[in-house]
């Protein structure tokens, strides 16, 4: 390892992970977040260099045996591509590390070299590739981080969802104008008219360092797609509508990782408990937890007793052995195939890189999420709502996951069925599940699917 202690030099920190990357120990955006100080211009930094490897390679390897050196070539890497793709040589009065200035020494002394193997392509080059590319353009996503506040004072439940909402309101409204104030003329800001807290930016011909705006740097907005948030705001309409209360209400998330959904349900719900089956991943959202959830106790515990109640908890275990701990509500988003997932940059790099990623055919895993699945349905008689949800386009891990559980045989049926989840959306699942919902690049997002359960005996409280 290059550095084996905490470091500014985002340099350094971005050839570990390159180096990390290319060995198999994660995902690119994972390690940035589990290993760094400073993830977003490191995760930059990192994607670029990986993008480029293949060219310098040959180069880097050559001039780093004439110059009788020992500097790792990882850091080479990530050197030349900033100085020629990114924002060219750092000052130098910003603090660096000795071996960063040595590979900024090759870099500064080879840069002709470099530049002939880094040349920026032609604009028809550009637009001929833009062609090719399967993945299609999409806006991005930024989730506004909502100020939760608890109105212990009132006792009108009605009330205080009323000030909640309103209050979230100007919290979305603040953070949208800030945004608009920092993005480029160009750039068209827009805001989701069924998913209220989520903001679209737009900007198919500008780059947009979206890690380095204020708006993301003081965690005011999140990167998240737009079709991850689909089940915890299906979930929360449902729980306004058909819960007394919200005021004790606590979320299990039982495959957190990466987090996105287990801030989302902290924004709306008063405790959540985050549950993955990879320690590493869960010490990822620890840490994010403590940075984006200011209202929150975050912990990090291997057992859950009571109610999470105003608390992010976060514990490491497969998700076939938790056991029902109180939680009402169940956001189930177990592994899946990812094949609704657009133009996946970790795959594409990782190809490139040589590091093995596994296939998992769709069949073999829509029979782990129904086993998933039908515990939850069975086992966790606290629960009354239940979200299952896959980055998935193929029926097998969808619809069909969902007739097998409600198949009359399992006797799940007689306890729970699908309620209508955001009815406005206008992508539903395939027939006759039109109560679930689908979204795709139409919807200006990531193929996704989500099915929200409801205990019948809920349904007969609330009529």
């Amino acid at each position: 390892m290059l550095c084996d202690r905490m470091t500014n030099d985002v340099f350094l920190q971005a050839a570990d992970v390159v180096r990390d990357f290319r060995a198999g120990k994660g995902g690119l955006k994972a390690l940035c977040y589990a290993r760094t100080s400073q993830p977003g211009p490191v995760y930059a930094l990192a994607l670029r260099a990986l993008g480029h490897a293949d060219l310098l390679k040959d180069t880097i390897t050559r001039l780093a045996k004439a110059n009788d050196t020992t500097l790792e070539h990882n850091h080479v890497l990530v050197m030349a591509t900033e100085a020629l793709l990114g924002d060219g040589i750092p000052h130098r009065r910003r603090r660096l590390e000795g071996v960063t200035r040595d590979a900024l020494r090759i870099v500064k002394t080879h840069m002709p070299e470099f530049a002939c193997l880094l040349k920026k392509p032609d604009t028809a080059t550009t637009k001929s590739r833009s062609n090719a590319s399967a993945a299609p353009y999409l806006p991005r996503a930024l989730r506004v981080n909502l100020d939760r506040r608890e109105y212990p004072e009132i006792n009108d439940e009605a009330d205080r969802v009323r000030l909640t909402l309103e209050a979230e309101e100007q919290c979305v409204l603040r953070v949208q104008d800030q945004l608009r104030n920092e993005l480029p003329p160009e750039a068209k800001l827009t805001r989701h008219p069924i998913l209220k807290d989520f903001l679209l930016v737009s900007a198919p011909n500008s780059k947009i360092p979206f890690h380095n705006l204020w708006v993301v740097k003081t965690n005011q907005a999140i990167m998240q797609s737009l079709a991850s948030g689909l089940p915890l705001a299906a979930l929360r309409e449902a729980a306004i509508k058909l819960l007394p209360s919200l005021k004790n209400v606590c979320v299990l998330d039982v495959c957190a990782a990466p987090g996105s959904k287990t801030f989302q349900a902290c924004n709306y719900f008063s405790g959540v408990h985050a549950n993955d089956l990879d320690r590493r991943r869960c010490e990822i959202i620890l840490k994010r937890g403590k940075e984006l959830i200011s209202t929150k106790a975050v912990r990090s515990t291997n057992i859950v007793a009571g109610l999470p109640i105003n608390s992010l908890v976060i514990t490491s275990n497969d998700a076939l052995r938790l056991k029902d701990t109180g939680c009402q509500i169940i956001v189930c988003d177990p592994t899946c195939s990812s094949s609704g997932v657009y133009g996946n940059k970790d795959s594409t790099l990782a190809e490139a890189a040589g590091v093995t990623k596994s296939h998992a055919d769709p069949a073999e895993l829509s029979s782990f999420q129904i086993k998933l699945l039908t515990r939850l349905l069975t086992k966790f008689p606290s629960a009354v709502l239940v979200s299952y949800s896959t980055c998935s386009i193929h029926s097998v891990e969808n619809e069909d996951v969902v007739a097998a559980v409600l198949n009359d045989e399992t006797g799940i049926s007689e306890e729970w069925e699908l309620w209508n989840a955001l009815p406005e959306w206008p992508m539903r699942g395939k027939k006759p599940y039109t109560y679930c919902l689908r979204a795709d690049k139409r919807q200006q997002t990531d193929g996704f699917f989500t099915a929200i359960f409801i205990r019948k005996s809920l349904l007969k409280k609330s009529s």
